[in-house]
């Protein structure tokens, strides 16, 4: 069964994860989640991820793993 949570500063590297997919990294040869952390366009998305006022987001899990 699938439920839902409020993400936290503790879910940034499943973040990271989830924005090398959304940012289309995957399509990119050699590309990989380290490496996009390095990305300055994309830093400013996860980078303080979870401190900053403003920040909300959700987390899918099947059990205890998130998903989505």
């Amino acid at each position: 069964m699938v439920s839902i949570r409020p993400a936290g500063a503790g879910d940034v590297d499943f973040l990271w994860s989830m924005l090398f997919y959304a940012a289309h990294a995957d399509e990119q040869p050699g590309a990989t989640v380290q490496s996009i952390r390095r990305d300055p366009d994309l830093q400013r998305y996860l980078e303080g991820w979870g401190t900053r006022p403003g920040d909300a987001g959700v987390l899918a899990l099947d059990g205890d793993e998130a998903v989505g």
